[in-house]
């Protein structure tokens, strides 16, 4: 990696200022599911989300009944009794269906999806997800909790979650049911993506992902299709063979070619140099060839 990516050791940047400044690219960084389960949890939540009273025996990815299941809390204003309410937005339509269940029972209903807790009313039916878990990340906690506040004025349902990964894009957020997260969020990129009102190759430098494909380069080629052949692009089935990803849906099939490009830092957010840093590989799409 090349050190000037990082910054100097007296300066301190937040995590999400310092991704913007050397450019990183937001494709193929999205979490990988098939299925979202959303907890309402009460309280101050802690680092990691998982170590909350209510949420004992859960971790972030679990394979459950749907599949690889994203288990992520959401701040709700609690109910007359106990009963923890749940939503859970499974299939390729991501179709959510809403529970109210004892305590005891969630670790069973999230493994097991049945309707025995089903509640009458549905979920909500266009969601944004936005991480604002401010004891994972300050970015998420600044920047997302007032992204979150602006969404509000939008016809969407905005729920505040816990950590999806990649705070050095916050405001980042993850949109139901078209499944797919994006980067540096804000009320003009939300209206694009919820209206239509512009071309995907037009906003797709900040679109994380789908999260029905593979990060790196499954997510990227997948964004490559969808910048070339507009919203009505929904990925069925995703393969990929070291840098060469294969895409279908509706009907129609893709080969798209990828490499690597550069190795970059995610910094620690605030801390001096950056450190102790990660490193992850960007990916940028060769060719692509309808099959």
């Amino acid at each position: 990696m090349d050190s000037r990516l990082l910054p100097a050791g007296d300066h301190a940047p937040r995590c999400t200022d310092w991704s913007s400044s050397i450019a990183l690219d937001p494709r193929g960084t999205a979490f990988a599911a098939d299925s979202v389960t959303l907890i309402a949890t009460p309280g101050a939540w802690p680092k990691p989300v998982f170590a909350h009273p209510l949420l004992t025996g859960l971790a972030p990815r679990m394979d459950t009944k749907l599949g690889m299941t994203r288990i992520l809390a959401f701040r709700h204003e609690p109910g007359s009794d106990d009963r923890v309410l749940v939503y859970i937005y499974s299939g390729r339509q991501m179709a959510g269906k809403a529970y109210l269940v004892p305590p005891s029972e969630l670790s069973n209903l999230v493994a097991h999806p049945h309707d025995r807790w089903r509640r009458e009313e549905p979920p909500p039916s266009r969601v944004v997800a936005v991480c604002t878990q401010g004891s994972h990340d300050v970015c998420c906690g600044t920047d997302g909790t007032r992204f979150a506040i602006e969404a509000g004025t939008r016809d969407v349902t905005v729920l505040k979650i816990s950590h999806t990964g990649g705070h050095r894009f916050a405001p980042t957020a993850l949109l139901l049911p078209d499944a797919r997260m994006w980067a540096h969020m804000d009320v003009a990129l939300l209206d694009v993506i919820l209206d239509r009102s512009g071309e995907p190759r037009e906003i797709i430098g900040r679109c994380r992902g789908s999260i029905f494909a593979p990060p790196g380069p499954g997510q990227v080629a997948e964004c490559a299709v969808l910048a070339e052949q507009g919203w009505n692009w929904q990925p069925e089935t995703v393969a990929v063979t070291g840098m060469d990803v294969v895409l279908s849906g509706g009907g129609r099939a893709f080969r798209v070619a990828t490499r690597e490009t550069r190795i970059v830092p995610t910094i620690a957010c605030r801390a001096p140099g950056g450190e102790p840093s990660k490193t992850s590989t960007e990916f940028e799409v060769t060719g692509m060839w309808e099959l």
